[in-house]
């Protein structure tokens, strides 16, 4: 489709940035026959309109700032000729041209569209965490509103919920309920598939999620009450339908709520959050506002979006710059 001896002058004008982190060039071609392309090395790139050149600059991808990501930009374009409209007379002119615009959209698609865009619904209202134990924290503490969080299709989804004191998990021969009774306590127990046999109580506690993890058997266990405030993760061993069961770590705050992302146990503790890997516990926040608003759940779209349910509303955690968002729910 590239004719020699013809010449087209094409400004790249426009840059349409997509939410799947992909982005699309719109070129504007004045006249037809050439396919040679000119770009601009000035403080605007490539011409850009001036509003959303600066979008480029302000917006950064994890894990690169936007003077990175820029100067990276720039060194690709360095690295081709500063403007390429000369004629095109022979194939690896073609081929040159059309290797350096690829590298420069892949470039694009990679860091143009690094951040996640996340719909908090108008009835949460950003809010300043209050103080523990506060005039502005009373009123969240006696309300009857609990919200839960989870990621739908990619979105987060808030739904209030109600209070629940067991979970359960099916094995090949039976069945896992844990049950917590808070100050009350609770147990572990094995139910068998076969009626005929009996129920096995396997632990005394207040059991508060039972799951899996690389074909392994584990369960929390936690309790916030008076002064007492503990819990830890162990692993349950089934082997020839004897059940024994090992500490592995150790928490010195009730834990409330927990899920699993990219081989990682996040886990919200009574006033704390933690990151587990390879069983080692990093804390990332402690001494929090949301001490006795008792999360519930935790939904994670990447980590700079990580959210809490809990009474009152929600928080908006960012683990990479170890930052918080409280939105409050006053409905």
């Amino acid at each position: 489709m590239v004719a020699d001896n013809c010449r087209l002058s094409c400004q790249l004008d426009t840059l349409v940035l997509l939410t799947n982190r992909s982005a699309k060039l719109i070129r504007k071609c004045c006249k037809s026959g050439n396919y040679g392309y000119h770009f601009s090395l000035s403080g605007n790139p490539f011409g850009l309109p001036a509003q959303r050149s600066r979008r480029l600059t302000e917006s950064s991808p994890t894990g690169l700032s936007s003077n990175t990501r820029l100067a990276q930009l720039r060194q690709h374009v360095r690295q081709a000729p500063a403007t390429l409209c000369p004629m095109l007379k022979t194939d690896d002119m073609k081929f040159k041209t059309t290797y350096t615009l690829l590298t420069i959209l892949s470039l694009f698609s990679l860091t143009s569209c690094g951040q996640t865009s996340v719909i908090i619904p108008k009835e949460f209202v950003e809010t300043v965490p209050p103080k523990a134990g506060s005039d502005e924290w009373y009123p969240l503490n006696y309300s009857q509103n609990e919200f839960g969080v989870n990621i739908v299709d990619g979105k987060l989804e808030i739904k209030k919920v109600d209070e629940i004191n067991e979970c359960e998990l099916n094995i090949s021969n039976g069945k896992l309920i844990g049950v917590n009774r808070g100050e009350w306590g609770g147990t572990l127990t094995f139910v068998p598939t076969d009626t005929t046999k009996s129920k096995v109580e396997i632990k005394r506690g207040n059991i508060k999620f039972i799951f899996t993890f690389k074909d392994k058997i584990y369960f929390i266990e936690g309790l916030a009450h008076m002064g007492y405030s503990g819990g830890a993760i162990f692993e349950l061993d089934t082997t020839d339908n004897k059940f024994t069961y090992s500490k592995l770590v150790d928490f010195d705050d009730a834990p409330e709520a927990f899920t699993i992302y990219q081989d990682k146990f996040l886990i919200a503790t009574h006033e704390r959050f933690y990151v587990v890997k390879d069983l080692k516990k990093e804390l990332i926040f402690q001494d929090t506002f949301w001490s006795s608003l008792y999360p519930n759940s935790i939904a994670v779209l990447d980590d700079k979006n990580v959210f809490i349910g809990m009474r009152s509303g929600i928080v908006k955690l960012d683990l990479t710059t170890k930052t918080l968002k409280f939105y409050k729910n006053d409905k």
